[in-house]
C-alpha cells in the first residue's frame, strides 16, 4: 500500500514540475515576443579592415531593410548571414539575439595573402585562391607582385581565377609565398616582387641591388639556394655593384650579368 502511495506522490510531483517548466517556458517565450531589437553590436574575429562596423550598419540598412524596432522572433537571421556573407571581403557570419534586444553580428574576414597589382587595377587572393577587389582606404600588409599580372575580368571581381590556366599559377605563387617566407626561402629577405613582358618571375632582395629573375615560380628550394650561394660565393670576389642582374631560371646554373638583355 505504502509502495503504491508512493508512486501516486512521485507522479504528481512530476507532473507539477512538467507543468510549472511549462509555464516558465510559455511565458518567456511570450515576453520574448513583446521584446524588440534596440540595437546591433558588430564583433569582428580579425584584426583586418577591410569591413568596419558602420559598414555593416549600412549594408543592412540597404539589402535587409529596417531591423531596429522589430520583434526579436521576427529577425531573419539566416537571411542577414547569407547577405553579410555575399560580400567579397567576408568569409563567414554569424548572427543571433539576445533578450536585451540586441542583435549581435560576428564577422570573419576573408585574410589575403598576396597582392597582385597592374597599374591603376588589382586584387588579392586568398589561400584557397578565392580572388577578390582591392580596398578604397585599406591595405592589407601581405606580399604584392607588380607588373604583368594576370588580368581578371572586371574591377570588382571575385572568385577563382576564370581559366584553369590562371588557376594553376596562381596556386604555384601561393605555394612560392609559403616557401619563400618559410625557412626554406632565402636568408635575405623578399624586398620587391614583379612580373616581367615575358611573363618571369623577378625580385630584389633587402639591403641587395641585384635583380634576380626567377622564371616560372617552380624549382622554389633550388632557386632560392642559389640567391643564398651567389652571395655566398659569388658577389664577394667582385666589387661592390657589379653584377646587376642573377639569372636563376635555368637548372644548376647561376647566370651573372652586368646589365639586362
Amino acid at each position: 500500500m505504502k509502495s503504491y502511495v508512493h508512486h501516486i506522490i512521485y507522479a504528481t510531483l512530476t507532473v507539477l514540475l512538467c507543468t510549472g517548466v511549462g509555464l516558465i517556458v510559455h511565458d518567456v517565450r511570450t515576453k520574448r515576443k513583446l521584446v524588440t531589437v534596440n540595437r546591433l553590436q558588430v564583433e569582428f574575429a580579425d584584426s583586418l579592415k577591410f569591413v568596419s562596423e558602420s559598414d555593416i550598419k549600412g549594408f543592412l540598412s540597404a539589402n535587409y531593410g529596417p531591423y531596429i524596432g522589430q520583434r526579436l522572433d521576427s529577425i531573419k537571421l539566416h537571411d542577414i548571414e547569407s547577405m553579410l556573407k555575399s560580400r567579397s571581403a567576408v568569409l563567414e557570419s554569424q548572427a543571433w539575439t539576445t533578450e536585451d534586444g540586441t542583435l549581435h553580428i560576428s564577422i570573419t574576414q576573408r585574410a589575403p595573402q598576396m597582392r597582385f597589382a597592374n597599374g591603376s587595377s588589382g586584387y588579392y587572393i586568398a589561400s584557397d585562391g578565392y580572388i577578390f577587389p582591392l580596398h578604397k582606404s585599406y591595405t592589407a600588409d601581405v606580399p604584392t607582385i607588380y607588373g604583368n599580372v594576370p588580368m581578371m575580368p572586371s574591377a570588382n571581381y571575385k572568385g577563382p581565377a576564370p581559366t584553369i590556366e590562371q588557376r594553376e599559377w596562381f596556386s604555384d605563387m601561393l605555394e612560392f609565398k609559403r616557401t619563400a617566407y618559410s625557412r626554406q626561402g632565402p636568408s635575405k629577405k623578399i624586398d620587391s616582387l614583379w612580373v616581367d613582358s615575358k611573363g618571369d618571375l623577378r625580385l630584389t632582395v633587402q639591403g641587395e641591388n641585384e635583380m634576380f629573375i626567377f622564371g616560372n615560380p617552380e624549382q622554389l628550394e633550388e632557386k632560392f639556394a642559389k640567391i643564398d650561394k651567389y652571395f655566398a660565393y659569388i658577389k664577394p670576389f667582385k666589387q661592390e655593384g657589379y653584377y646587376k642582374i642573377v639569372n636563376l631560371k635555368y637548372k644548376e646554373q647561376i647566370i651573372c650579368r652586368q646589365k639586362d638583355i
